[in-house]
């Protein structure tokens, strides 16, 4: 492919498109019928007001001829200038401040009723109206309409312009600049069809221009050049007219599809680039190699084209980049541009800019007229002089310079790029899937299904949509999401899809001052007429012939002359030696060739893509070549270009697990350089697939397991999936009677080994393998040895022993089948699919025997089904064909595929064989691992079961764990799936741990702590608690103090203990346990009550009896004992304790301490005692009896506390004695009695009651 850049001549600058109109009638002011005033106007392109160039030229054709020039003063403020031409053709020329030159050639006649427009391209398009800025004014549900308002008659802008949108209401007024800016609501179906979408524009003393059947769309647009005609009626424009799509409306609000015929609505594109397409991979694809461009051809584009409206007066003289902008609206879909991955439907929109493009070029260099080029109406692309809409104009701007030619010819030929809405041939000659450009039909599987709807030529229209965006689009709908299920296509993929006969080219226009150089393989003719002109064309002088590659420089042209009836565009070259005129389509821009790049590098990045990296070493390149081979060797096919200056390029959409191969050569106008090196780079097998993990719950301590499962994709190396090859290539597979083996058994015809296009049902390739043979009848034991043996293609190609082999196989037959492989002394890392050569043993492989030298393979095809072969080369069963071991070896691991067999399974007939997808593959080695995983938890690295047994400790709680599946590409890919696991909270019995049995003393004091812990975290509280145990027993509920002192009652015995502990969790738990406590018998000694001290009177008789136990149960035998040296007299009574002393005088004044024991039988080790003091005062002495008044009052020595009683008689002789009542008690050391005084004596003593 060549890709032409214009290099512009000092002089000139950059092309813009101003309207200039030219008037072509007949005035007074001519003075002959050989001449006429012509009357010019210029307009601006992109907003329809009046300009006024700097100059303005007029340039007759015919020798010897003035031409006329005009200044700015003599050019009117409307635009307009006159000129006084003599009748013939001329060449206008237009200069004009701010604005790109403008040139073109117009017939000066009586008959030339044409109004002529030149309309200027400014240099800088104001940004209201830009595609990017109108594009950021998208609305869902509404269409934004912008543009200007200018006077038709002054060419001045109009402010205070109502825009009125009908019939929504929507109003708004042109500001100073006329510009205005309106939203209208996209309609339901009813809405559009009861009263269809208008805009009204109307001022005072201008006609009412009214622009019905509006194309509406969700987040739509379109530009008006709006030009209002002075008066008072009003104008009707049906917007149906100007576009090729007659059905109304184009998008509805509604979500169901319109009908078939309709297009979608539109939706805006994001805005591209060259440069950033162009860092994007060719998906799927690209350019094939003999679609390449010449490197030595020249594509003329011209820069501006003249166009007749459909009024069939006016003639717009406009550049070719305007022209695309104002057409493309009308013959595209413009919403195409926003469907697909990443609005990759665009690239619908860049390939309808170059056909259309193409088109148009035809016919500039084919012209329809002499006064025109090309018609505006359906009878060519339809032409909208006063719309356009930002997403084709993006598309346009896009592929500038960008068209289709034929090979060999350097020029763009008439309506070579024919497009029709929906070219598929359902039911018609070539059948379903295919259309059917001339000379034969070309598979387009992308629009199954569909009834042709045009003309059915050239693009498919709905196709290119179908193609870049992957949707199906079922009955012309763009609506339609459905996935198409085949590859995403670029630009260039679907231009040269559509029209595989033709090269694409970035051209560029040839320009005064190129050096350039003749093209062909005859000499170039050099013509002049008189005056150094070329008015008369091909019918001018020959003066002078150049061979192949002489070299010369433009210094005048371009002149298309049309008179010759040729119709050649013109070039006035100077040669050196003469100077004359040459047709354009033999002449080239001579360029310098680029130098080479160097170190190419390949870099897999994923398994779809390859960035690749060079060195830039040319000074004078346009960009870089990239290529794309299955091997070293090829075939080689133009995957992409760059532009100059870039020096890396992403390849994307490629294959998993496939070494792609890569070289890069550098290209200008005219030159190639040679090639980089050559270098490779394997795409990684897709990234294994994880099957999803749900989330799991489980309690904690208990265990969680489960087995997780993956897939992955197998290492493929290709061999040939032939998508690459013509029908009718021979592709590594020699013809079936090549092979002296078994050619023997053949018949003559059919003889085929080719790849077709024509694939049985089943398989959704492109291309396919052929292989057509007949077996003769007379053939014993018959099989074909399909060989591979210096085949001119993909000869010999090399495999790895180590690896499975697998391709598809249709048959009309049932087949056996078996390989043919031969041992080669190929040096490892030699690259699958390259020339092993034809040196090695050769075994068969996947074959048990031999009979009669037919081998019988392990494999039975059955007929009319595609089956996909697979060997495993390590262990598949081998028998030697030629030479061989039985063994399959080599030393590098690597050998080649030297034949099929086939073994008839339907008798000596012919087989009809396809085959594709040859490739090697390994199946993917899967490891598992976890991420983020808790303590505890694991994964098996091969088996993918998964464990885990929460803690205590990791209950409650939710943890989110990742699993990892990775495999054994390089560099390896992973997918991995994050699930949870809710761990929850179960109440573990808590733990109780009791003292030992053990012995205690009875009245002993026995003190255990019982201990207790719980598992749950948090802990639960706890709490003790007695079961059972024996009486007197305490147990503290919180700290588990356990204390007891058994009684003499309970001892000797054996007292089992019963103690839990619960907890406070849900459900409350407990945990119960016991122990044993023996109680030993002890002899506790007794006890000894105390005793008082006493104070008596001597002669007092002291009696009482001790009291004293003994704990011991049964109660030992007790011993009373006095022990000291007790008073003469004092004695205890040893068995009932009783003391008893009687005192006498002589113990009076005296204190007595006495000591009283209690024993049992241990006697005084086991004993109590008490002492006790008695104190005897002297006996109770009457110290005085005195009368007082009537009574007699005793007096007498006492002690405090003591009871006495006082008696009396009246003779001393009595015997009894009378007591007087009441007693005394002493208080204190004397005691007294008043007693009355009676009529007789009395004698009185005194008795002491209590000791």
């Amino acid at each position: 492919m060549s890709f032409v850049r214009r290099i512009l001549h000092p002089t000139l600058t950059a092309l813009v498109c101003i309207i200039a109109m030219l008037v072509l009638q007949p005035v007074a002011e001519a003075e002959s019928p050989n001449e006429q005033s012509v009357r010019v106007r210029f307009v601006d392109s992109a907003t329809g007001r009046a300009v006024v160039p700097d100059s303005v030229e007029a340039q007759p054709q015919e020798a010897g001829r003035a031409g006329r020039r005009l200044h700015r003063d003599n050019i009117e403020t409307e635009g307009r200038a006159e000129f006084v031409l003599d009748n013939g053709t001329h060449t206008l020329s237009v200069s004009a401040a701010g604005y790109k030159p403008m040139s073109g050639t117009f017939t000066v006649s009586p008959e030339n009723h044409f109004n002529i427009e030149l309309q200027l391209d400014p240099l800088d398009v104001p940004r209201e109206i830009s595609p990017e800025h109108v594009a950021s004014l998208h609305r869902v549900n509404e269409t934004v309409f912008v543009g200007h308002v200018v006077d038709d008659d002054s060419g001045e802008t109009l402010a205070g312009v109502s825009v009125r949108a009908e019939p929504s209401g929507n109003e708004t007024l042109t500001d100073a600049r006329g510009y205005f800016q309106i939203y209208v609501p996209v309609q339901t179906l009813t809405e559009a069809t009861n009263a269809p979408a208008s805009l009204v524009f109307s001022r005072y003393e201008f006609r009412t221009e009214e622009r019905q059947y509006l194309e509406l769309s969700s987040q739509g647009d379109g530009v008006y050049r709006i030009r209002l005609e002075r008066g008072a009626d009003k104008i009707i424009v049906d917007e149906r007219l100007l576009r090729r799509r007659s059905a109304y409306p184009v998008s509805v609000r509604e979500e169901f599809p319109p009908p078939a015929e309709l297009p979608p609505s539109l939706i805006q594109p994001e805005a591209t680039t060259i440069e950033s397409f162009m860092a994007q991979a060719v998906v799927d694809g690209g350019i094939s190699t003999q679609q390449l461009a010449s490197t030595t051809a020249h594509v003329r584009i011209p820069t501006n084209i003249r166009v007749l409206r459909q009024d069939n007066v006016t003639i717009d003289y406009i550049s070719l980049q305007t022209y695309g902008q104002r057409s493309l609206p009308s013959e595209w879909i413009a919403s195409w541009g926003s469907v697909g991955p990443g609005n990759s439907g665009t690239n619908s929109l860049n390939a309808g800019a170059v056909a259309n493009r193409t088109y148009a070029v035809g016919y500039v260099n084919n012209p329809a007229s002499a006064n025109y080029d090309i018609c505006a109406s359906t009878s060519c692309p339809v032409y909208n002089h006063a719309f356009t809409d930002s997403r084709t104009t993006t598309a346009v701007n896009f592929t500038a310079n960008y068209v289709m030619f034929q090979p060999g010819t350097g020029r763009v030929g008439f309506k070579i790029t024919e497009y029709s809405a929906e070219n598929n041939q359902l039911g018609m000659a070539c059948g379903d899937g295919f259309t059917a450009p001339t000379g034969g039909c070309l598979f387009d599987p992308v629009c199954m299904g569909e009834n042709e709807f045009g003309h059915g030529r050239g693009m498919c229209q709905w196709g290119s949509a179908r193609w870049a965006s992957g949707r199906k689009m079922a009955g012309r709908v763009t609506g339609d999401t459905t996935t198409n299920n085949f590859p995403l296509q670029n630009w260039i993929w679907i231009c040269e899809h559509y029209y595989p006969d033709l090269v694409l080219a970035q051209g560029a226009p040839l320009a005064i001052g190129d050096d350039v150089k003749v093209l062909g393989t005859v000499s170039l003719s050099v013509r002049q007429c008189p005056g150094n002109t070329i008015t008369n064309g091909a019918l001018c002088a020959q003066v002078a012939s150049k061979p192949t590659d002489s070299i010369g420089t433009i210094i005048g042209g371009p002149m298309l002359v049309s008179v010759d009836g040729v119709g050649h565009t013109w070039w006035q070259v100077n040669w050196g030696d003469t100077n004359g005129w040459s047709v354009e389509n033999y002449l080239e821009r001579v360029s310098a060739t680029p130098g080479t790049p160097g170190t190419l590098t390949a870099t897999a990045i994923s398994s779809s893509q390859i960035n690749l990296a060079w060195a830039d070493n040319a000074a004078n390149e346009i960009g870089t070549y990239i290529e794309r081979g299955p091997a070293a060797g090829g075939p080689w096919t133009a995957n992409a270009f760059v532009r100059a200056g870039i020096t890396n390029f992403a390849d994307t959409g490629l294959v998993p697990g496939t070494t792609n191969y890569y070289r890069v050569r550098t290209f200008n106008q005219s030159a190639v350089s040679a090639y980089s090196n050559t270098t490779n780079a394997v795409t990684p097998g897709l990234p294994p697939v994880l099957a999803a993990i749900s989330n799991r719950t489980v309690v904690e301590n208990a265990l969680l397991t489960f087995t997780n499962t993956a897939t992955a994709t197998d290492f493929v190396t290709e061999l040939s999936d032939f998508e690459n090859y013509s029908a009718g290539t021979a592709v590594m597979f020699r013809l079936p009677n090549f092979s002296g083996s078994t050619s023997a058994h053949l018949s003559n015809s059919p003889n085929v080994a080719a790849v077709s296009s024509t694939i049985p049902t089943g398989n959704g390739s492109a291309r396919v393998l052929n292989v057509n043979w007949a077996f003769t009848n007379s053939a014993p034991n018959p099989w074909l040895r399909l060989t591979t043996f210096n085949s001119t293609t993909l000869p010999n190609p090399v495999i790895d022993f180590t690896r499975r082999l697998r391709f598809r196989i249709w048959t009309d037959k049932p087949l056996q089948v078996g390989l043919g492989l031969r041992e080669t002394t190929t040096a490892s890392g030699t690259p699958i699919g390259s020339d092993g050569g034809t040196t090695g043993d050769i075994e068969w492989v996947g074959v048990t025997n031999s009979i009669s030298g037919q081998p019988q393979p392990t494999r039975l095809i059955a007929a009319s089904n595609w089956t996909t072969l697979e060997f495993n080369l390590p262990a598949e069963p081998v028998r030697s064909f030629a030479s061989g071991n039985g063994i399959l070896s080599t030393a590098s691991g690597l050998g080649t595929l030297e034949h099929i067999a086939f073994v008839p399974m339907a008798g000596n007939v012919a087989y009809n064989v396809y085959l594709d997808d040859f490739d090697m593959f390994s199946p993917n080695a899967l490891t598992y691992s976890l991420s983020n995983n808790p303590a505890g938890a694991t994964v098996g690295s091969s088996s993918g079961v998964f464990n885990w047994t929460p803690s205590e400790a990791q209950g409650p709680g939710v943890y989110p764990i990742t699993v990892i599946v990775t495999d054994n590409n390089v560099p390896p890919q992973s997918d991995s799936e994050t699930f949870s696991v809710t761990v929850t909270e179960t109440n573990a019995a808590p733990i109780l741990t009791l003292p030992p049995s053990q012995n205690v003393v009875e009245l002993s004091s026995f003190i255990a702590t019982n201990s207790a812990s719980d598992t749950d975290l948090p802990a639960n509280t706890l709490a003790f608690g007695l079961v059972s145990g024996p009486v007197g027993l305490t147990l503290n509920t919180n700290s588990g103090v356990m204390t007891w002192t058994p009684t003499e009652a309970q001892g000797p015995g054996t007292y089992p203990v019963t103690v839990f502990v619960s907890d406070n969790g849900t459900p409350p738990l407990s945990f119960t346990n016991n122990f044993t406590l023996t109680v030993l018998e002890s002899n506790s000694p007794p006890t000894l009550a105390a005793i008082s001290d006493r104070t008596v009177h001597a002669g007092t008789f002291i009696s009482f009896t001790n009291s004293g136990t003994d704990p011991d149960l049964p109660a030992n035998a007790l011993t009373y004992s006095i022990f000291g040296t007790p008073p003469e007299g004092a004695s205890v009574n040893a068995t009932n304790g009783i003391f008893t002393w009687q005192t006498g005088d002589a113990n009076a004044n005296t204190t007595n301490t006495i000591n009283v024991r209690l024993a049992d039988h241990e006697g005084i080790l086991s004993s109590d005692s008490r002492s006790f003091a008695v104190a005897i005062f002297p006996r109770p002495l009457i110290q005085q009896i005195e009368l007082s008044d009537t009574n007699v009052v005793l007096t007498w020595s006492a002690i405090n506390g003591t009871s006495y009683r006082v008696q009396s008689k009246t003779n001393i002789e009595d015997v009894l004695w009378t007591d007087l009542t009441p007693d005394v008690n002493a208080t204190g050391t004397n005691a007294l009695r008043s007693e009355p005084l009676g009529f007789s004596q009395r004698f009185y003593r005194v008795r002491v009651l209590t000791p």
